[in-house]
């Protein structure tokens, strides 16, 4: 009988091969938290992480003795920080709703807008910066221009604040494809670019993955094992000719490179994937994070173990919905339980990417329950 691990160690354990004592659970807790305390409705049993720094207090609320899960984090800027030697990047408020960022460089300037939600929401965007091919001057321009260093002491700091209760994820650069259609111009002007001006896309594509080499090279000697691209793949944004035609690849050429530094690649697929499904195995991507079966997307737990490679496992969640107002406790548990029986030692359970603020933290309680055993 395997003796009792940290959820550090069950974890890795299992991405290694390894026996566990039980399937890893790590859920994020964070927004639920983050929204709870603002609006002041936390649980009595979690009222007293009410005060003080939120990061500070998420390790508590992972290690409370009902909740008894891992704290995932995904690290951004904390760790890797970029400048330009010519070009600037200013935000401003342009009125009470809407901030501005203009990038300006030499050769032009951008200009984008998003607009403010509630205090614990992140400005949605509702302008992108490049409107058409011709921008993509401005973009390379600022590509090359571009410094990225990492703090090493930063992610050692990192990983000593998590420590044996969980892990962190060390964000990469956002490969080309999404790049363009997330980041740049926006879902419908992205893909129509795509089709309307392969050339000019697969040029840009071509510069994001040289200047970005600099930043793979110095998170291949970043502390931690875990990276993950933050891409949020869906079948609705990208189809599968071009995944295979793009992302594919490009995933393919940058796992050989970090597998090679000793890293454990995640890639973020939050969305509906029925159609891409068949083709991730040949990703050389190790880990689906954040991954979600119906009811709330397309593709059920069979379909996702039927799909997954030999060496690749699943961060797959009992879909978020459910755990609000859409189901019972007994529905809960018995999708924990599937997924636990049909995906097995493939399996890092969690809340089916992140937990909502209007969430019964009691059904979290009963997914602990059943993990526990």
């Amino acid at each position: 009988m395997t003796a009792t691990m940290t959820h550090r160690q069950r974890i890795f354990a299992l991405l290694d091969g390894k026996p566990t004592d039980r399937t890893p659970w790590f859920p994020d807790l964070h927004y639920w938290l983050k929204v709870r305390r603002i609006q002041g409705n936390l649980p009595e049993k979690y009222a007293f992480l009410a005060g003080g720094d939120l990061w500070e207090r998420l390790p508590e609320l992972h290690s409370h003795p009902a909740v008894d899960a891992g704290l995932p984090r995904h690290v951004y800027g904390d760790f890797l920080r970029e400048s330009y030697a010519n070009c600037e990047i200013v935000t401003e408020d342009e009125d009470a709703e809407t901030l501005r960022t203009e990038m300006r460089t030499p050769v032009g300037t951008l200009t984008s807008r998003k607009r403010k939600g509630a205090p614990w929401e992140s400005p949605f965007r509702v302008e992108y910066p490049v409107k058409s091919v011709e921008d993509f001057e401005v973009i390379e321009y600022m590509l090359r221009d571009r410094r990225v260093e990492a703090d090493f002491d930063a992610a050692r700091r990192l990983l000593e604040w998590v420590g044996e209760g969980g892990t962190i994820q060390l964000v990469l650069p956002r490969s080309p494809l999404p790049r363009i259609i997330h980041d740049y111009m926006g879902l419908s002007a992205g893909v129509m670019a795509i089709f309307d001006s392969p050339g000019e896309c697969e040029r840009l594509m071509a510069v994001i993955e040289e200047c970005d080499a600099h930043a793979f090279e110095v998170i291949g000697e970043c502390p931690g094992r875990l990276v993950i691209f933050g891409d949020n793949v869906d079948n609705m944004s990208v189809s599968p000719d071009l995944y295979g035609r793009y992302s594919l690849p490009y995933y393919r050429r940058k796992c050989q490179f970090l597998h090679a530094h000793g890293k454990t690649v995640l890639c973020h697929m939050d969305g509906r994937l029925q159609g891409l499904l068949p083709l991730v195995r040949d990703t050389g991507i190790d880990v689906l994070d954040g991954i979600t079966p119906e009811p709330m997307n397309d593709f059920s737990v069979e379909e996702l173990a039927a799909c997954l490679g030999p060496d690749q496992f699943a961060w797959a969640g009992v879909p978020s919905s459910m755990f609000c107002a859409a189901a019972t406790r007994e529905e809960v548990v018995d999708c924990a339980k599937k997924l636990i029986d049909l995906l097995g030692e493939k399996l890092i359970l969690n809340v089916g990417d992140q937990l909502p603020p209007d969430a019964d933290m009691a059904l979290v309680e009963a997914v602990t329950a059943v993990v526990n055993g």
